[in-house]
């Protein structure tokens, strides 16, 4: 079992801030990043969660509830293998850089943290590569910051296994990462990351997320965060899973798909609240 803590991808991100624009066009059928055209356009369908938020006369962030998960698309754009633009397609609002237009990529062996040119979208994402997902990627965005209001959200996409093609009965366990946002009690804009964990016998999945760790985006502060840890179990339907989680301060719902051709990895989206917290996020196992 894989035990990958990115505590570097909230320093990451901050980082970065100084990639964005206006996307791309993909076509469907995604089947892995190894049959991926290194020059070209490709799609990747998934799952989305999403909220509004606004800054308050005192500059605290007020979220509106997460919605979803709901059917969302991610269009990438290669060149010599390298991705230079993507677009996230999702009701509730998505995101979208441009590399050629100035952007930056910050990227550490399981993620990369792009920022728009203009400061205003961040995206963290999977580097499928580098965290060893050939069937996936997962994400969470950020769009408006430093206006005062936007839209954050998170996101799984991947090659979806056939319900055929399930093992039903045969246990299996994952491990791997997430990436998300949440708004603390006090009112700030903050990066997540955490060790993501899912065990499944294919009739019922079990999903915990442990030692997660929060980087305040206004200041740079980052701490660990165990309040926002969770655990939860529940039904596998076709291919995909849900599983009511919670942990000490946030409740919530993780749903998850499993993908490739064997169920060789497992990914998806969680969106949690309580005791002042509004925490969104996406993860990927293997």
């Amino acid at each position: 079992m894989k035990k990958l803590l990115c505590p570097t991808l909230a320093l990451t991100l901050l980082a970065a801030c100084g990639g964005g624009g206006s996307g791309t066009s993909g076509t469907p059928g995604f089947r892995g990043f190894s049959s991926a055209p290194a020059n070209g356009n490709f799609a990747i369908n998934g799952q989305a969660v999403t909220a509004n938020y606004a800054s308050d006369a005192s500059g605290r962030v007020v979220t509106s509830a997460l919605s979803g998960p709901k059917g969302a698309t991610v269009s990438v754009a290669n060149s010599n293998g390298d991705t230079y633009a993507e677009r996230i397609d999702t009701s509730g609002g998505g995101a979208a850089f441009d590399l050629r237009q100035g952007g930056r990529v910050n990227r550490t062996a399981a993620f990369d943290a792009i920022t728009s040119a203009d400061g205003k979208t961040l995206v963290v994402q999977s580097n499928p590569a580098g965290a060893g997902y050939e069937y996936q990627t997962f994400g969470a965005w950020l769009t408006g910051y430093g206006t005062g209001s936007g839209t954050l959200g998170a996101g799984s996409f991947g090659a979806r296994t056939p319900a055929s093609a399930l093992p039903r009965g045969a246990r299996a366990a994952y491990s791997g990462q997430t990436a998300g946002l949440a708004k603390d009690p006090y009112g700030n804009p903050n990066v997540t990351s955490s060790n993501a964990y899912v065990e499944t016998d294919f009739n019922t999945a079990y999903v915990e997320t442990t030692r997660t760790v929060m980087a305040d985006l206004n200041t740079g502060y980052t701490r660990s965060a165990p309040e926002l840890d969770f655990a939860g179990s529940g039904p596998v339907s076709g291919a995909d899973f849900s599983a009511n989680v919670s942990g000490t301060a946030v409740s919530g719902v993780a749903n998850g798909t499993f993908y490739g051709p064997q169920a060789q990895e497992a990914g998806g989206t969680f969106r949690t609240s309580g005791n002042g917290y509004t925490y969104a996020g996406a993860f990927g196992t293997n």
